[in-house]
């Protein structure tokens, strides 16, 4: 009886411990895939185009409410460890039942190293709005000439329904920016008011995302090979490359609601201050 309870008490120990090493070696892969999408020099950015943003914004509301107060608040709504505490654990949480090797195999690649470093160079020259513009001019110039890179930005776009996840999610940060306002008393309307006002937004949401993707992805892959940018497209048809995708979007669009919330509440009160 005692070599019993002997023999299954290692046989626990040994459970605990391969459980324990699972879980470490999912950890360290989970941290691999954020180092590889360079996960923290993203949110560098969404930071700096948070503050241009909400800069923007209380401009058009009422231009002398843009002050250096009023741009230190937003730069702490848009608190980048804040932001990838948010972006981190959602992954974490919507990637929980996806194999991670093959996501960490393609972006720790040359290839992938090469596409992200793009898409970040792409996202920063489009601070300069002329360098967005331009770029849209472009695609659309590209398109007249039946060019083959834009079949394969189209497809990319189509793959993996890129307009539709960004309309939903633009229009999802709307609705809580306005919640935001309507709950400071910046704005008088209603749930249903604030509802039919977004909604009506949603044509030109459509055209503005469209054009914005189609300018990006010209900008960060028009200098790609053509075997490497069909290579991409590739991935993104996989299992993981859509679980990814789509954890992509429900993760930035939850941050983005959380944000645009605070952000509304918090031009509610700049306002009342500088109407006082």
């Amino acid at each position: 009886m005692t070599s019993v309870v002997k023999n299954l008490g290692a046989f626990c120990v040994a459970t605990v411990l391969s459980v324990q090493l699972a879980l470490a070696d999912r950890v360290a892969q989970f941290e691999a895939l954020m180092d590889a999408i360079r996960i923290s020099d993203t949110v560098e950015i969404l930071h700096s185009e948070g503050v241009q943003y909400g800069s923007n914004l209380i401009r058009d509301m009422m231009m002398d409410a843009d002050t250096p107060g009023w741009r230190i608040r937003v730069g702490q709504i848009y608190d980048e460890k804040r932001m990838q505490r948010l972006l981190t654990t959602g992954l974490t949480r919507e990637l929980a039942e996806v194999d991670l090797q093959p996501l960490v195999a393609f972006f720790a690649s040359q290839l992938g190293e090469d596409i992200i470093t793009a898409e970040l160079d792409a996202r920063k020259a489009f601070f300069d709005e002329a360098v967005e513009l331009a770029a849209r001019d472009r695609f659309e110039d590209m398109t007249g000439n039946d060019d083959p890179l834009v079949d394969q930005i189209t497809t990319m776009m189509s793959d993996s329904d890129l307009v539709n996840f960004n309309v939903m999610g633009i229009m999802n940060s709307n609705l809580m920016l306005y919640r935001g306002l309507a709950d400071g008393g910046a704005i008088d309307l209603g749930e249903e008011d604030i509802l039919r006002d977004v909604w009506t937004q949603e044509s030109g949401v459509r055209t503005e995302s469209t054009g914005w993707i189609q300018g990006y992805f010209l900008t960060a892959y028009g200098t790609l090979p053509e075997g490497d940018l069909e290579t991409y497209a590739a991935f993104w048809r996989t299992e993981e490359g859509r679980a990814l995708n789509a954890a992509l979007f429900a993760v930035f669009d939850q941050m983005y609601e959380e944000l645009s919330y605070l952000l509304g509440r918090a031009a509610a009160e700049q306002l009342n201050s500088e109407e006082l």
